[in-house]
């Protein structure tokens, strides 16, 4: 699953990505979660995300 995270900085759009795996459980929303966690993990925002844990 990749996720890509977009910011507009000085009226220029950047874009970011990474991925992730599907894990076993709950697997399309895991890795959709996780991708996101680790695009903006690129942009060094929302490291605290990965401290939290699965709902």
């Amino acid at each position: 699953m990749l996720a890509s995270l977009s910011l507009r900085i000085d009226g220029e759009w950047i874009s970011k990505e990474d991925g992730a795996d599907s894990p076993e459980r709950e697997p399309v929303k895991g890795a959709l979660s996780n991708a996101f966690k680790r695009a903006c993990a690129v942009w060094g925002i929302g490291e605290h995300l990965y401290g939290i844990g699965e709902a």
